[in-house]
């Protein structure tokens, strides 16, 4: 018995009977579709004139072919191998910049080392994508010309794709999928090399000029005025009330010195002290008792005595010319200093030190700190005592100018810094038999207070260590007294920089100094970790790369994967013809001007009408309808 097919069809070329149908094999239905109303299709001529091809253009000779060439050398991809050295240059680059860039300052650098980092990184990412991109192709043509099946073909495209093909490829995992999520993470390398290269602050040493403006010399009868014929009746001029004021308030001093960036150590000559001294060493008894063999009285017991003493003379100098000894032009400063040492109590004595210095106006080669402070150089002085040295001694003045005791109402050089001495440091302090409560101990002064040996004690009411009449010792402020005096006299030599340079009518010259600059700065440093990170995944993400390229030498022509390619590689009919080995640019140029649309065309099979969505002439198809069903 005849069977219809399947769905109820009947054959075009049986028509069953009536009484084939019953219940159990019902009449076919057939729904009536709607007609579709297409352009009539144009003749050869027609479609020239709707669609234009270049007059040369003859398309493929039936005999013309492209001959199939494999080789190594042939069809090399340039693009892609191009593509792998660039990116591998570029890691080079960031290499060179992080390692030139380790240590070097800010300022060194226009762009920042991160932007270079940031372009060549950049760079290797895309040339690395770009170079899978070209493996790709090669990849799949040569999986085609080793045979598989389509679903083969279609992963591999699909892992080139994108990542979420290759990482979907399950079972069918293969090096272009492990290639595509490779040209995926290495953009992991951007953070890491940012991290790379980071700013710190270090210390840059070496030499450096720095301008002095400063007086070599205490100028004459610049630092004292003397009102009427008495010596030591005097006041401080402007210039050194001002340098006195200063050093009483440590101010510091910011003015003078240019050139240093950050800090500097050196050398100035400046005006200044210079002392010679000597020294006496011998015993002492302050007080006796009050009652000498038990019947007389030592008046002098009742004298107050001094332990510890610092006084100043001014004195004018004598200058020898001619066979004679003139006064005044130049001057100096006597200071006497005694202090007691090996004190004893038994018989309110001990070792009595007395120092004479002399203290003339001198040129002295002070050390130095500058510190750069905003806009401001802060000038700060090292040891004098230990780090200056005489440079030379100041010549006495010209006997034309009165100046240091030369008449009445006189200017004196080192008038100032002898009412400064005398306010500062001058002291004494005594013992005194004051009867049956004994001796009494007078500390006045400052200067007695700071050098008294600090008696010992606990720390109870009763405990307390307190100074002792006669078993007190004290230190030698000398030292201390000529470092404080050249601190003032730096000061007045600063206030003297425009001020005529001895019998000159000019100030003196800046000085141009040698000095040892350390600066703070701002450098790059290198986290090599980081780079080392960095450089690994992006070599390892380069290298499973390179084996999408494997097989190039077995295909005859240039590859890509494009459309028309691939079409002409499934045989659409759409391009239907000579060519099938054709590189791409001879397809488009050859078949390029064909007019092509997506759309619905209607066919048949097996005599029924068919509806397809397909590439084809658009003269040939409408635009697809929603809802409608194509097969």
């Amino acid at each position: 018995m005849y069977q219809p097919p399947v769905g109820g069809e009947m054959s075009p070329e049986i028509t069953p009977s009536p009484s084939y149908y019953s219940d159990v094999h019902p009449p076919p239905t057939f729904e009536q579709k709607p007609v579709v109303t297409r352009k009539p299709v144009p003749t050869k001529s027609q479609y020239e004139q709707v669609n234009p091809v270049p007059d040369g253009w003859q398309g493929f000779p039936e005999d013309k072919g492209f001959q199939w060439l494999p080789g190594l050398w042939t069809h090399i991809p340039i693009p892609g191998i191009l593509a792998i050295i660039g990116a591998l240059i570029c890691v080079a680059g960031t290499i060179a910049v992080l390692v030139r860039s380790d240590g070097m300052p800010v300022t060194h650098w226009t762009l920042s080392p991160t932007v270079y980092i940031a372009l060549m990184t950049t760079g290797t990412n895309m040339l690395t994508r770009f170079a899978f991109h070209e493996g790709n192709k090669i990849s799949w043509w040569y999986r085609a010309t080793r045979g598989g099946t389509l679903r083969d073909l279609h992963t591999r495209w699909e892992s080139g794709d994108g990542f979420w093909g290759a990482l979907g490829a399950g079972r069918n995992f293969n090096l272009v999928s492990l290639a595509s999520l490779a040209a995926t993470f290495i953009v992991i390398d951007q953070p890491l090399i940012q991290r790379a290269s980071t700013i710190v602050p270090a210390t840059s040493v070496g030499f450096v000029n720095v301008t002095a403006s400063i007086a070599p010399e205490i100028p004459y009868g610049y630092t004292g005025y003397q009102y009427g014929r008495v010596v030591y009746e005097q006041v401080m001029t402007q210039p050194m009330i001002t340098a006195f004021n200063d050093f009483n308030t440590q101010a510091p001093i910011t003015t003078g010195f240019t050139g240093c960036k950050d800090q500097c150590t050196g050398y100035v000559n400046a005006g200044g002290l210079a002392a010679q001294c000597t020294t006496l060493t011998g015993p002492v008894a302050y007080l006796q008792s009050p009652k000498m063999d038990g019947v007389d009285i030592s008046n002098n017991s009742y004298i107050a005595q001094s332990p510890f003493s610092v006084n100043f003379t001014l004195v004018p100098e004598e200058v020898y010319k001619n066979d004679t000894y003139y006064s005044g032009n130049s001057s100096s400063i006597l200071m006497v200093v005694s202090y007691t040492t090996n004190a004893s109590l038994g018989n309110c004595g001990g070792t009595l030190v007395t120092r004479t210095c002399k203290l003339k106006s001198a040129t002295l080669r002070y050390p130095i700190t500058l510190q750069q402070l905003g806009q401001n150089t802060t000038v700060r002085l090292g040891n004098i005592t230990a780090g200056a040295t005489i440079e030379s001694f100041q010549p006495p003045g010209n006997k034309t100018i009165s100046i240091d005791g030369g008449s009445d109402f006189d200017r004196w050089t080192l008038g100032g810094l002898y009412l400064a001495a005398n306010s500062l440091f001058q002291a004494n302090a005594t013992y005194q038999w004051i009867g049956a409560l004994g001796v009494q101990m007078n500390l006045l002064d400052t200067l007695s207070n700071q050098f008294l040996v600090t008696p010992t004690g606990n720390n109870t009411l009763y405990g307390l260590g307190i100074p002792a009449s006669c078993s007190s010792n004290w230190t030698d402020p000398t030292n201390h007294i000529i470092e404080s005096l050249n601190q003032i006299a730096f000061r007045v030599a600063l206030n003297a920089a425009q001020f005529p340079f001895r019998n000159t009518t000019s100030p003196p010259a800046p000085q141009i100094l040698m000095m040892y600059e350390t600066r703070t700065i701002n450098v790059f440093q290198s986290v090599y970790r980081y780079l080392a990170a960095s450089t690994v995944l992006t070599v390892v993400c380069v290298a499973l790369v390179l084996p999408t390229f494997a097989g190039w030498w077995e295909l005859g022509r240039s590859v890509s994967l494009n459309p028309l390619e691939t079409a002409k590689a499934f045989d659409a009919p759409l391009l239907n013809g000579p060519g099938s080995n054709a590189p791409l640019h001879e397809l488009v140029r050859t078949m390029g001007m064909r007019n092509v649309r997506y759309g619905e065309v209607e066919g048949s099979a097996n005599g029924l009408p068919r509806r397809e969505l397909k590439l084809a002439d658009p003269q040939e198809l409408v635009r697809p309808t929603s809802g409608t069903v194509y097969q």
